[in-house]
């Protein structure tokens, strides 16, 4: 929940938009350090490994893994401005094969976890490999697959949600066509506990459109599984693989199952009607010529 106010000061409107006190996302990583051009720092001989992407909203922060090489940031963006909140975006993360960055923390995986949502901005070089955009560790069944993939998918060039619930039994839903190598998409994975959904907005003019749903009921949101969370790479039968080859930006996690008006990559109403609002109240104030 965001609250929205108008100030009319000496015949200007300016519009603050901020976030409630009481914070709904779990996690929010924006990739704004920078500079763009500049690899993520590695970790050091001293075993020192610097958490250098900032969990905007909470203490989940990342850092990069040992023996591999880190991923850049760039200004190649998905958007100036993030249109849900109204927040510039000025950096992404370019990722290459056998790159990624993780949590120490956990953001989802309580076994109290009752519904989420996960979004990102991705923009593959490729769409002819496996390939994480988000991810979380473990194997909760006897089968290879890992707790959590967001994933482009080899076979059919799909966008690919796949998850076991909180019965340990797994879910999935896939695009309704084929992903392009190099277009900037926004996706969206709401799970309410019951239902797994998957919305994509493929940057067409047509905004999130819903992909499709799990046919079967899930048996709580995700599985309890003590897995680490990854952007940037895949698990494979406890196997670390599938890295994402090109830009991933703007990636939440928040704790409850968002409307698709709450998306990130849709404009706040609330804050354009109040824009309105205060543009007319401002006419109103101007002088008759």
């Amino acid at each position: 929940m965001r609250t929205t106010r108008v100030f009319l000061t000496s015949g200007l409107v300016l519009i603050l938009t901020a976030a409630a006190v009481a914070q709904l996302e779990n996690a929010y990583w924006r990739f704004e350090e920078g500079p763009a051009g500049q690899p993520l720092p590695t970790p050091g001989p001293d075993g020192s490994n610097p958490e250098s992407i900032l969990d905007s909203i909470n203490a989940n922060h990342m850092t990069t893994w040992a023996g591999f090489t880190a991923p850049k940031w760039t200004n190649l963006v998905s958007t100036a401005v993030v249109p849900q909140t109204g927040a510039p975006n000025t950096l992404a993360l370019d990722f290459t094969p056998n790159q990624d960055i993780y949590t120490r923390a956990k953001p989802i995986d309580s076994q109290d976890v009752t519904a989420f949502t996960l979004e990102a901005a991705f923009m593959p070089r490729t769409v002819d490999r496996w390939e994480v955009i988000v991810g979380k560790d473990g194997k909760p069944s006897a089968g290879p697959e890992q707790t959590l993939a967001l994933k482009v998918r080899n076979d059919t060039k799909e966008l690919h949600i796949e998850l076991f619930d909180a019965a340990n039994v797994i879910h999935g839903v896939r695009s309704k066509a084929p992903l392009v190598a190099g277009q900037w998409y926004y996706a969206a994975v709401v799970n309410d506990g019951t239902n797994l959904s998957l919305y994509l907005d493929r940057n067409d003019g047509q905004g999130y459109v819903l992909q499709g749903m799990d046919p079967t009921p899930l048996s709580g949101a995700l599985s309890a599984m003590d897995g680490t969370w990854t952007i940037g790479r895949g698990m494979y039968d406890w196997n670390v693989t599938d890295w994402f080859d090109g830009m991933i930006d703007e990636v939440r996690l928040t704790n409850r199952a968002l409307l698709p008006s709450e998306f990130l990559f849709v404009p706040e109403p609330a804050t354009l009607s109040l824009a309105g609002i205060g543009l007319v109240a401002l006419c109103r104030r101007r002088p008759l010529r």
